[in-house]
């Protein structure tokens, strides 16, 4: 910590994102001593930690790692694509099921459990948290669907709102705070398109879990909710969940 303190913070940043992208086993070596604690490194330095700049930082290099091991992993899939092509082959949709891309997956796992209980202890510290969550959300749609894969947005309502609908979970003070996670709920919604007709069991599920919040017995207090955000937060942070609003609005009474 002193020593990350002492020294230029941004510049251990930039040298460790250049590593990555150059390197992936230098992403294989952070994800291995990451997960030497257990699920217990992410809760450490991104919500435990006091010290505000060693959250942020954190964030930030756990963002140049992600953002790094898709980067190998589609340079991959690219080298197995030219290689069909020279070899005179059919165009394969090739799932790279590798080591770097398991370890990232269990690394989001991590991440997204920690909304069950370690958020709601240091909501104080959670805005690289969300941040993390936001930028990963926004890297590709692969990445969404990971999310919607984790139940990322029954968990979010789930922080967001707490388990009795008839009264607000956070005051006015922590939820001005939390324009981060109305976009992120908002961008899963319009990602899954809600309105669309599937039959895929999984879409189902999630649009049903979906439904309860929107037209549903949670419906009125996540739309107090939205009020209250409006009031509490600028609309500039807040454009994906005016575009969610307009959708939602229509042939919705509750929502009108």
């Amino acid at each position: 910590h002193r020593r990350l303190r002492k020294d230029n913070l941004q510049q251990w940043v930039q040298l460790l994102s250049r590593l990555f992208t150059k390197n992936s086993t230098s992403c294989l070596i952070f994800y291995d001593l990451l997960f030497e604690k257990h699920d217990h490194g992410l809760k450490l330095y991104l919500l435990d930690c006091p010290i505000d700049d060693i959250r942020y930082i954190f964030e930030q290099i756990c963002e140049q790692v992600l953002q790094a091991t898709y980067f190998h992993v589609l340079e991959k899939n690219q080298q197995i694509h030219e290689a069909n092509l020279n070899d005179n082959h059919e165009t394969l949709i090739i799932n790279i099921d590798n080591n770097l891309l398991i370890l990232m997956r269990k690394f989001i796992e991590q991440l997204i459990n920690l909304l069950d209980k370690a958020v709601v202890e240091q909501v104080k510290h959670s805005q690289g948290y969300f941040q993390l969550i936001y930028s990963y959300m926004k890297m590709n749609k692969n990445s969404i669907d990971d999310l919607l894969k984790l139940n990322t947005f029954t968990r979010l309502m789930n922080f967001l709102l707490g388990e009795n609908i008839g009264a607000r979970r956070w005051n006015s003070g922590q939820a001005k705070e939390f324009g981060i996670i109305h976009e992120i709920i908002a961008t899963l919604v319009l990602a899954g398109n809600l309105t669309k007709e599937t039959s895929n069991e999984q879409d189902l599920q999630l649009k049903n879990q979906m439904e309860i919040y929107f037209y549903g017995k949670c419906a009125n207090r996540y739309l107090k909710e939205i009020c209250y955000a409006f009031q509490e937060i600028s609309p500039s942070q807040l454009i994906c969940t005016v575009q969610l609003m307009e959708i939602l609005s229509l042939a919705n009474l509750s929502f009108s």
